[in-house]
């Protein structure tokens, strides 16, 4: 379990050119609208897997683009 503190005061995270800068991550922020049935495919697929939209998007996308995590 990582116990690092989460106090962004003495490290902020920042924004450069759509990119975030936390901690310990580094992540591509955008906003994207949805088809109807891709919309339900993925809170079906929240449901059955208890995961975040966004994580099994990016588990999709890994898979399809044939990327490693």
């Amino acid at each position: 379990m990582n116990k690092e503190s989460m106090d962004f005061t003495t490290t902020p995270r920042h924004q450069v050119k759509g990119w975030n800068y936390g901690k310990n991550t580094k992540k591509r922020k955008t906003s994207i609208n949805l088809d109807e049935s891709v919309g339900l495919y993925l809170d079906s697929k929240k449901q059955e897997t208890g995961d975040f939209i966004g994580t099994i998007i990016n588990k999709s996308l890994r898979d399809h683009f044939s990327l490693q995590r």
